[in-house]
């Protein structure tokens, strides 16, 4: 399962999406701005519906790129 989604921003000047894709169970957002991979964080052990809260997060400005480096995988 993968899904990808990308928004404009009202006034922000930026463009974000995200991407979902489920690997081995585990549910993985990788989050763009700009068209530029920031990161993918990945959800292990939670539910859809709280990979979509993580994602509308990204989108009003709660979850930041400070955050997405935090716990994203290694590259």
């Amino acid at each position: 399962m993968e899904t990808k989604e990308q928004a404009d921003f009202w006034g922000t000047g930026q463009r974000k999406g995200h991407s979902v894709a489920e690997v081995d169970g585990t549910y993985q957002v990788t989050f763009y701005r700009d068209g530029i991979d920031l990161g993918t964080i990945a959800y292990e052990g939670k539910s859809i519906h709280y990979v979509d809260s993580a994602v509308d997060n990204w989108y009003y400005d709660v979850l930041t790129e400070e955050t997405i480096e935090r716990y994203r995988l290694e590259r």
